[in-house]
Formats: structure tokens, C-alpha cells, sequence
């Protein structure tokens, strides 16, 4: 199976210095093994720090990586996998869930909306009350309960994100996660992240 891989892109001569520091000059990418040793937020400082941030794809017995342009850093689908990428790197099991995803996407304007999410008998409920003869009667107007069931976002953006995988050849969607307890997702793919030159990268396959 591929590997789905989190590249950090920085300008040429930023890369210069973390390639001499990682003793790796003439590397078109870097691991992030010899950085590992300098903190625990080593990863997130290199994140932010970052001046280009691309999901890649290593076919097995290739070492080119292929860019994914259509995962974009703003989407649910990049941050599940630099999640997944980070907990890889750090050797702690690259797992996710409900409550280590934290993703707001732009919210379309308001608007009333009393089909979603509303059992029809809370509805009924409320339309209908009992007199003191427990004799049924139709009120004046209804009101509307919210139903307590509510979709996992986590699991809606998996599947979502699976079936983006399966058009790039990674794999069937229904085989490249784990499910494991309700809302907890292990990748059935490697992954991990590594450093690389925006000059060396534009408009080519590090």
C-alpha cells in the first residue's frame, strides 16, 4: 500500500541550514528523525513555521512522491492526516478520535431547517396533549423538539476523505481505515512527514 506522506516546504536557504544541521546536504527531503531529539513541540514550531505544507504520495518500490494538489491545508481531509502523520512521527499509535477533531468549516448563512435532526415523534408529542380524562386532544400549534442524535462529524469526514484516497489509486475507500471503539479511526496505510525545498519542489516531484 502507498504511503500518504505530509510534506513541509520551506525557502531554499531555511532548508540549507536544517539540511547541514540533520547532516544531510545534498538530501531533496528530509527526515525528521534527527530533529526529534530537540523538543516535544520541534513538530508544531516546523508547522507553523512552514511556508508551503503538501500531502504527497509514495508508491511502494518508488521513492518519487507524487503531489496531491486537491487536499488542500484548510481542509478536514489535511488535518486528519498531519494528525495522524504527527502521532506516526512522535511513535505513539496513529489513531484519531471524536474528541481530536476539531475542524469548523465555513458555516453557510442560517436558516431554518426543521427536517434535520427532529424525530417525528417528538413532533407528534407536541402537537397532541391529555386532558384530565387522558383523553387526547389537539393542541393549538407545535412545537418541536431537537432530537438528541446527532451525526459523528469525525466519522462524515473519514468517509469523505476515504473516498478522495480511493480516486488517487491509494487503495478501496472501505479498506483504507480501521474502525476500532465507536469514533476511532487507525489508517490502514503508512504515513509520516518530511521536510523539503519550495524551489526544489515547484513545479516538480521531490
Amino acid at each position: 500500500m502507498p504511503r500518504i506522506l505530509i510534506g513541509l516546504g520551506f525557502h531554499e536557504e531555511t532548508y540549507k541550514a536544517m539540511a547541514e544541521q540533520a547532516k544531510e546536504k545534498e538530501a531533496k527531503r528530509l527526515s525528521l528523525s534527527p530533529f526529534l531529539a530537540m523538543g516535544e513541540r520541534i513538530l508544531d514550531e516546523f508547522a507553523k513555521r512552514a511556508n508551503d505544507k503538501r500531502i504527497f504520495i509514495e508508491m511502494p518500490g518508488s521513492k518519487k512522491l507524487v503531489s496531491c494538489p486537491g487536499l488542500k491545508p484548510d481542509s478536514s481531509a489535511f488535518r486528519i492526516l498531519m494528525f495522524l502523520a504527527e502521532r506516526y512521527e512522535k511513535g505513539e499509535d496513529p489513531v484519531i478520535r471524536e474528541e481530536d477533531y476539531r475542524y469548523s468549516p465555513r458555516q453557510p448563512h442560517a436558516r431554518a431547517d426543521t427536517g434535520s435532526n427532529v424525530e417525528p415523534a417528538s413532533i407528534m408529542d407536541f402537537a397532541f396533549g391529555y386532558d384530565e380524562d387522558d383523553r387526547r386532544r389537539l393542541r393549538n400549534g407545535i412545537q418541536i423538539e431537537g432530537s438528541a442524535k446527532r451525526r459523528s462529524t469525525l466519522k462524515v469526514a473519514v468517509h469523505r476523505l476515504s473516498q478522495q484516497l480511493a480516486k488517487l489509486n491509494v487503495g478501496p475507500a472501505r479498506h483504507l481505515f480501521q474502525s476500532l471503539e465507536p469514533g476511532a479511526y487507525r489508517p490502514n496505510f503508512k504515513t509520516g512527514i518530511f521536510l523539503y525545498s519550495t524551489d526544489i519542489v515547484r513545479g516538480h516531484r521531490p
